[in-house]
């Protein structure tokens, strides 16, 4: 008796399939870091502002330098091949702005 397989796609039973998906540590320990890693693409990554980029029209204003204040932080230098703090770098200083948009005025920092 001649056993004839049926033409392709062929079905594989739930059970075989698991078995060759799952097969070894290596092939479990890759599923759960990808599984692991796509909660956060879909958590963080798609609610960050990259995705909401406008193709609209940039348009400028013109304003003015209200205050400058001097805060606590400063860049960091590090040292060459190491995370050890070298030097501190510049201060980081907050500026707010004053401008006007179609008659109203807004303020900015």
């Amino acid at each position: 008796m001649l056993n004839i397989l049926p033409p392709p796609p062929r079905r594989l039973p739930f059970h075989s399939g698991a078995k060759y998906l799952f097969r070894g540590l290596r092939y479990q320990v890759s599923w759960i870091f990808l599984a692991f890693s796509a909660v956060f693409l879909f958590v963080f990554g798609l609610d960050s502002s990259f995705f909401s980029f406008s193709t609209g029209v940039v348009k400028t204003t013109n304003g003015s330098l209200v205050d400058s204040k001097k805060t606590i932080f400063t860049t960091a230098v590090f040292s060459t091949g190491g995370a050890i703090l070298h030097r501190r770098g510049e201060r980081i200083y907050e500026y707010s702005f004053v401008y006007d948009v179609g008659g109203k005025s807004y303020e900015s920092t």
